[in-house]
């Protein structure tokens, strides 16, 4: 919505700085950026980029699992105009880990927000009745990448979780972003090649968000393939269900 206010939990992160760069550019929107950093430089830095490029934007620092912290954020965001008309939850922790190798500390760190963070921010902003709560899963949860056991469970539990829930509740898991985000750069980018996957760009993602939040689907998948030749838009090939095979971008879409 033109003007809407909007709450970003892991708004700090790669892919939550991009959507909010887009919201503030093109929706003019009034952000609130959670993260679980203390407020500082930075932060002030990115709110006043935000602010520069036609939106508002306010930090809080909190930990999306706290309840207390979430409802500070809740009550923030309702302070700007009295309504919350979205909510990303596109917080995580990765920290690599074979599971025969794996701490339990390693565990708890990643099911934290992907599980309990699901769980808070949902019942904290549900009865605000938003458009969206939008969480930012991961194809990880089926796909099960080697050495990545803690993050795969923290993004199967993510799904689980989701689904426990009613109201406009959209469940994305996403592919690989090579430009931004925790796992962006070219090292990482050609070894996912070798197993026939390709980076999706900033824009290809947000477009492809936008048309599935326009669309209201409950569960989404979107990666993209290597061996796949450009083609139409991504976010077309979402809003019209076309078959994947016939975009740049692999989107399958199901509604569950």
């Amino acid at each position: 919505r033109h003007g809407g206010v909007y709450v970003i939990f892991g708004g700090m992160g790669g892919l939550g700085a991009a959507l909010a760069r887009r919201l503030a550019s093109e929706q003019k929107a009034k952000i609130v950026l959670s993260g679980r950093s203390a407020r500082g430089p930075a932060q002030i830095e990115f709110c006043a980029e935000l602010e520069s490029l036609g939106g508002e934007a306010v930090y809080m620092a909190a930990d999306c699992a706290n309840k207390a912290e979430v409802e500070r954020v809740r009550v923030a965001a309702l302070a700007l105009e009295g309504k919350v008309d979205g909510v990303f939850h596109a917080a995580f922790v990765m920290d690599d880990s074979a599971f025969t190798r794996m701490a339990d500390a390693k565990l708890r760190a990643a099911l934290s927000p992907k599980l309990d963070g699901t769980e808070v921010v949902i019942e904290a902003f549900t009865t605000l009745q938003p458009d969206f709560i939008a969480l930012f899963s991961s194809t990880n949860s089926t796909t099960a990448n080697a050495g990545q056991a803690n993050y795969v469970a923290a993004s199967m539990a993510q799904d689980a979780a989701a689904h426990h829930f009613s109201g406009n509740i959209r469940l994305i898991n996403w592919g690989f972003w090579h430009q931004t985000g925790r796992v962006s750069g070219e090292q990482y980018l050609k070894t996912l090649k070798r197993h026939g996957v390709a980076g999706i760009s900033n824009e290809e993602g947000l477009d492809a968000l936008a048309a599935i939040l326009a669309q209201g689907l409950s569960q989404v998948s979107v990666f993209k393939h290597a061996a796949q030749q450009p083609a139409t838009q991504v976010a077309a090939s979402v809003e019209e269900r076309a078959a994947p095979a016939t975009a740049n971008m692999k989107a399958i879409a199901e509604t569950v």
